[in-house]
């Protein structure tokens, strides 16, 4: 028994291509929306870290102040000890 291949018809033809064309579209359509939400999440994490650095910055300078203020603190309180000790 031989077995022989049928033509397609035009419209089957028509209608596999079709298939194959919103198959792909659907895959383009996927893409760019994951593409987009990884858009959004990177975004959003950025905002987050750089507000994060505008309320370290802050403090930052208020801890850098503070050590200086106790290193001239220090600084003195050494100053006194050793013009004791010279005396």
């Amino acid at each position: 028994m031989h077995s022989r291949l049928m033509p397609l018809s035009l419209p089957a033809m028509w209608q596999s291509r079709y298939l194959n064309q919103a198959h792909s579209d659907e895959q383009v359509e996927e893409l760019l929306r994951t593409g987009k939400a990884n858009y959004l999440m990177q975004k959003k994490l950025a905002e987050k870290i750089d507000n994060i650095g505008e309320k370290d910055a802050v403090p930052a300078d208020e801890i850098i102040t503070a050590q200086k203020a106790i290193a001239k603190l220090m600084l003195a309180r050494n100053k006194e000890n050793t013009d004791v000790k010279i005396c």
